[in-house]
């Protein structure tokens, strides 16, 4: 899988980043999965890669569909003073993106970054103090001076895709990320996912699932985001359960022109400890 991540994109002086055959590295990753763990981790880093490929018009001259936003991201959990916290492990993620005539449907697709919105706005991707009635300040670890007002109030029954889910609470983060505008933060150039941060997020979390249905202002206001949960595996304990096993998919609503956003989450045990799986769709068809 490392030498599968090493290999995914290639920086050529002439032509910029490239995708090369790693049909290799893939077919010999699939020989050799023999955990549980690493046939999730070899599927979703695979899948990912062969989306990125057959969405790529260099790679795939006769492609069906656009590559937008699509990466598999390799996250490890913590547990530290009542918070739940992922750490992306760039040895094992990988991203390709190619927004340059998406327009306001890439915001929808940058918005599938559901966990990571959260821990970049709070250092947390859940806290045991996110109680009904509850709201205070947090800052965030991977932006400078990031922070979010959080607020915490009961949603009572809420209906998704994947069923009806009782006992839910809301949890509004409004981010503010108070650096000078970037223009690469606009969709369109190198980092469009900074375009994802700033802004309200309206998450609903039900016991013993996680989040069922997320609502994001993007654009100043301008594009409203919406996922929600449309299949998963396993119930856990409290309002963001963490163990092995536990699958979550989630799709975006009232897309147009064809653009396609998802996501799927895959919690694992490795070594003792969690990884979380990130398989991440954003496609045009």
């Amino acid at each position: 899988m490392l030498q599968m991540r090493k290999n995914v994109y290639v920086n050529d002086n002439e032509k910029g980043w490239l995708l090369p055959d790693i049909s290799f590295e893939m077919e010999r990753a699939t020989e050799l999965a023999v955990t549980d763990y690493q046939k999730k981790h070899t599927a979703a880093a695979i899948a990912t890669a062969k989306r990125m490929k057959e969405g790529d018009a260099r790679f795939t001259p006769d492609r069906k569909f656009e590559c937008v936003w699509n990466s598999f991201a390799y996250k490890t959990v913590n547990f530290k003073d009542g918070k739940t916290i992922s750490e992306l492990d760039y040895d094992y993620s990988f991203a390709w993106h190619m927004y340059f005539d998406s327009g306001d449907m890439g915001y929808h697709l940058i918005a599938n970054d559901l966990l990571g919105v959260i821990k970049d706005a709070t250092g947390c991707i859940w806290n045991d103090e996110w109680k009904s009635g509850v709201s205070m300040k947090m800052k965030g670890t991977d932006y400078p001076n990031a922070s979010a007002d959080v607020t915490i109030e009961q949603a009572g029954t809420i209906e998704t895709a994947a069923g009806k889910f009782d006992d839910v609470i809301k949890i509004v983060f409004d981010v503010i990320v108070p650096h000078k505008t970037d223009p690469r933060s606009e969709v369109g150039f190198s980092w469009p996912q900074l375009a994802s941060r700033p802004g309200k997020k309206e998450y609903y979390f039900a016991k013993g699932i996680g989040i069922v249905k997320c609502v994001n202002y993007l654009k100043g206001g301008e594009v409203v985001a919406n996922y929600e949960l449309t299949s998963y595996v396993g119930v856990g304990e409290g309002y963001m359960p963490i163990q092995d096993g536990l699958t979550r998919c989630y799709e975006a609503l009232g897309l147009t022109d064809g653009y396609v956003g998802k996501v799927e989450y895959n919690f694992c045990e490795k070594n003792g400890g969690i990884v979380i799986l990130e398989n991440r769709t954003g496609i045009k068809v």
